[in-house]
């Protein structure tokens, strides 16, 4: 049994269901390197799984290296500065991507901002959700 049929069965047990109209769910589950997903029926009593789908090459560190390749582009397009030759600067621009795409999970706007990066201080300004949206939609679309 995959994880999200685990959780579904977790989810049935501990929910009223209907009777006889069947419950259609559908669980999502996108880890760091991995996506799974699970659509399950449910009727009081029974789980029927629908279907399973895994990509084992698509999680949120795909997200993460999308955003910095689009702000790797803007630093260098902006300040004329390129930080894949310096292993701080890419530290410092991963971490902010990852902070970015997290607050972007429950926000829809977010400052993206590093300091001192690269011995210059530059940010763009506020990042909004649907930069995220356009930078990753070629990954969303293959879920």
């Amino acid at each position: 049994m995959n994880e999200t049929t685990a959780v579904a069965l977790n989810y049935g047990i501990l929910r009223p269901l209907p009777d006889k109209a069947a419950n259609k769910v559908m669980f999502f589950d996108m880890g760091e390197a991995s996506t799974n997903v699970s659509i399950v029926s449910f009727v009081q009593g029974k789980l029927n799984v629908l279907a399973t789908a895994s990509d084992r090459n698509l999680g949120g560190r795909d997200f993460d290296l999308l955003l910095v390749e689009h702000f790797k582009a803007h630093i260098l397009k902006t300040y004329k500065l390129d930080p894949t030759n310096e292993p701080k600067a890419m530290y410092k621009l991963f971490k902010e991507c990852r902070r970015v795409k997290q607050i972007l999970s429950a926000n829809s706007k977010v400052p993206f901002a590093i300091e001192f990066f690269m011995n210059v201080c530059c940010s763009p300004p506020h990042t909004t959700g649907c930069l995220a949206v356009d930078c990753v939609m070629g990954v969303v679309l293959t879920v």
